[in-house]
């Protein structure tokens, strides 16, 4: 047991460029980093005499080394003490680190750089394939579905769908998180594996998120366009005027149906935001998934052109329902002044109706005062009559009542 221990122990400090306080075996995998750089070492490197490499002394002076040997004497000669930054610069986008593996032990050792710099240091270097080294993306896309709730008017709920992909094709791995996947996703997936009768690759899955993102907006948008439809039938058929004598059913343009048009006009315009941002997610995934990389190392693409014109029909469908969004939104325009004037005309009839009306009452109410001034007219001359007549019975009255007296008793008299 001592002797395989003392074997590895000596094995890791033949390899590893540094074994110092911050290298503790116990937390770092020394193995692993070991390997991890030699593994790497041709495709990150250079040889020995094409070094170049700038170290800043800041506040003293700049030097460059273009050797090993130069920057050996440096690191063993340097008393500096200060702030010191070290340039190691790269050929290309997708060249060597100038500097070679053992200028790199080096200065790991020098240093005392902890292992975990490793995993740094070796995602540069030369591109070994077609693709890109590996990449990350995210996106959301939003698509419409029907949520089939009876207790509710509007049959259609907007959802929306979180893509996260990390692709390392030195491992030839692709990682997918997606996040609120619909059903129909699902159940795609399962459908399209047991009729192509292959695995999906990675851009199979963006194809197939960006289709279950763009066709179901054609349905939805048919059901507003159907909705329109009968608001639009329902103002062109719509009674202006009211014909008394006509007894047949007719339509009538309420306020009502202006509201609802105009909640349409706001859902459409919602959806037309959430197209052009779905346009753009797919735009972008078209450039992730082009062959940009294999086109400049002169190597084939091992792109499918299936997935290729696949996200290309997306892209194509979400446009084309942007533009039927944009012909319905002139046809709403035209449908709601339509249903504006309609409204405006009954309005203007309904003064006119009430001015015709009022004048009408004003013409009652002054004849009416006329025949109450005749009758008190008239009222006022019998009052004048009642009162000649009181006056002459006040008059002859009591005379009539000696008369009948003295008639009836002749010897009162005597």
């Amino acid at each position: 047991m001592e002797k395989v221990g003392s074997c590895t122990t000596k094995t890791v400090s033949s390899t590893w460029p540094f074994l110092s306080n911050l290298s503790d075996p116990y937390t770092f995998d020394l193995v692993h980093y070991t390997r991890l750089l030699e593994d790497n070492s041709d495709r990150v490197f250079v040889q020995d005499a094409q070094t170049y490499i700038k170290i800043i002394e800041i506040g003293k002076q700049d030097l460059l080394f273009r050797s090993f040997m130069e920057l050996d004497s440096y690191l063993k000669s340097s008393q500096f003490k200060g702030i010191r930054i070290i340039f190691v610069p790269q050929t290309f986008s997708w060249g060597r680190l100038l500097i070679s593996e053992r200028g790199l032990r080096m200065l790991l050792s020098h240093f005392q750089v902890f292992p975990a710099f490793v995993d740094v240091i070796t995602a540069f270097g030369g591109q070994t394939s077609s693709e890109s080294d590996s990449f990350k993306c995210c996106y959301i896309t939003k698509h419409v579905d029907e949520h089939g709730r009876e207790d509710s008017d509007e049959p259609w709920s907007i959802r929306q769908i979180g893509v996260y992909h990390q692709r390392n094709s030195w491992l030839d791995t692709d990682t997918f998180i997606i996040l609120n996947p619909s059903k129909s996703f699902q159940q795609r997936l399962k459908d399209a594996m047991t009729i192509s009768g292959h695995l999906p690759t990675w851009r199979d899955i963006h194809t197939l998120s960006a289709s279950c993102s763009a066709t179901p907006w054609r349905r939805f948008i048919g059901d507003m366009e159907s909705r329109l439809a009968q608001l639009k039938t329902k103002a062109h058929l719509s009674t202006v005027i009211d014909k008394t004598s006509d007894t047949r059913p007719s339509l009538k343009i309420e306020f009502t149906d202006t509201q609802d048009i105009q909640v349409i006009h706001d859902k459409l315009h919602r959806v037309n935001y959430i197209l052009e941002s779905n346009l753009r997610v797919f735009n972008v995934i078209s450039r992730l998934m082009s062959p940009s990389l294999a086109v400049r190392s002169q190597q084939p693409s091992t792109q499918s052109p299936v997935c290729d014109s696949g996200l290309a029909f997306c892209t194509a469908e979400t446009e084309m329902q942007i533009q039927r969004l944009q012909t319905l939104f002139r046809r709403i325009h035209a449908a709601s002044g339509l249903m504006q004037n309609i409204i405006d005309f009954r309005g203007l009839e309904a003064l006119k109706t009430n001015s015709e009306m009022s004048t009408e009452i004003s013409r009652l109410a002054q004849s009416d005062n006329k025949l109450m001034l005749a009758n008190a007219k008239k009222s006022q001359k019998d009052a004048r009559t009642l009162t000649t007549i009181t006056i002459f019975t006040m008059i002859y009255l009591p005379a009539s009542f000696v008369s009948v007296g003295s008639k009836s008793s002749p010897n009162v008299i005597r």
